[in-house]
């Protein structure tokens, strides 16, 4: 009998004891809730290296978060735990592409939250530049127009909305430089000085992202050479009568730039057709000529030679002087009017009898 009531005695105080665990049990269960997860990532697009701001403050019943970043194949990229009291975290991506971020919140028992805790980030692809110019190479392109061109440039996920455009001389100082917000992103550009230069050009899409840097180097040169040719009325003066022989006079010969744009000379030659029959005579004429230039204005003389006009003259030594003006000048050929007079030399060979002139059109190209 007394080992009865012991036995009976055991068995309530183990069911005593087992019902109080069970209900602590219950009561610790339903003081601790489940996480609940809050992820909040900005901005939603980005360019390269620029920051993004993950937050999970919202987070609620959490002891800690964690933050997972995959790729667009699914790869993970990083992770990151985060704790209640610094629940925010600053990221940067060095390739383009879409980014998924997935958190997780862990409550105080370190079960993981169950609710979808995802936001996605898309980094801008930066555009790539291209450049070509209307001249490789630059020879003889001072004072001429060069064509800069970024059109070629692209961009994978957008547009092309500037070119900025730079050039340094060989020192590195800028010489120059131009924006252009409007297609085709082109430049026309003059160089009034011979050198080298370098050219640079950054592209920029509509996200704002830069492309890397193109540069392209040329050496720009003055076109010195010039084939020259011209034509015109020849006037040459009657020894003994009171007027004038004309003749139909064509010259060819070369023009070289001794100093751009300021001094030139000229080595000439050419034929006179008699417009009069005898006693005039065909002829030949040369010139060799230096020329100063003031813009389009020429002026200048040299020596020449003048063959027999009539029978019974001899052949001139002359003093030749000149003058024109350049109507059309695209620096790889110009077009000139001028005016010419021939001074006879030596002894009988007065001016008023003896002198010639010829008015015409030159070409140099």
């Amino acid at each position: 009998m007394r080992y009865k009531k012991l036995v009976i005695l055991i068995i309530g105080i183990f069911a005593v004891f087992s019902l109080h665990s069970f209900t602590a049990i219950k009561i610790h269960r339903e003081i601790i809730p489940d996480a609940i997860c809050d992820l909040k990532v900005t901005p939603a697009k980005a360019n390269l290296n620029d920051p993004i701001s993950v937050d999970m403050s919202g987070s609620q019943f959490a002891k800690s978060m964690e933050v997972e970043i995959f790729d667009i194949a699914g790869n993970l990229v990083t992770s990151r735990v985060l704790m209640p009291e610094s629940p925010q975290w600053k990221t940067s991506f060095d390739k383009p592409g879409e980014y998924t971020f997935k958190g997780k919140a862990l409550n105080l028992e370190g079960e993981l939250s169950e609710n979808l805790c995802e936001a996605k980030v898309y980094i801008n692809f930066p555009p790539t530049c291209r450049l070509w110019t209307s001249c490789l190479p630059c020879d003889d392109y001072v004072d001429k127009v060069i064509v800069f061109d970024g059109s070629g440039s692209t961009d994978p996920d957008g547009e092309i909305v500037r070119a900025n455009f730079e050039i340094v001389d060989e020192a590195g100082d800028v010489v120059d430089k131009k924006v252009i917000t409007e297609r085709p992103f082109t430049w026309e550009k003059v160089f009034r000085e011979p050198g080298v230069y370098t050219v640079i050009l950054i592209v920029t899409d509509d996200f704002g992202a830069l492309s890397e840097i193109c540069r392209l180097t040329i050496e720009v040169t003055k076109k010195r050479f010039f084939i020259l040719g011209s034509g015109g009325l020849f006037l040459a003066k009657d020894g003994q009568e009171d007027n004038y022989g004309p003749y139909l006079a064509v010259r060819v010969g070369l023009l070289y730039k001794l100093i751009p744009n300021t001094l030139s000379f000229i080595l000439s030659g050419g034929g006179g057709i008699a417009l009069k029959g005898h006693p005039w005579k065909n002829v030949l004429t040369l010139n060799a000529l230096l020329n100063l230039h003031a813009g389009p204005i020429f002026f200048g003389g040299g020596a020449g030679l003048t063959t027999e006009v009539k029978e019974a003259r001899n052949t001139d030594a002359e003093l030749v002087l000149n003058s024109g003006f350049d109507l059309f000048d695209t620096q790889t050929s110009i077009v000139s009017i001028f005016g010419e007079v021939r001074i006879p030399v030596g002894e009988d060979r007065e001016f008023s009898k003896h002198h010639k002139l010829m008015f015409g059109l030159r070409f140099l190209f």
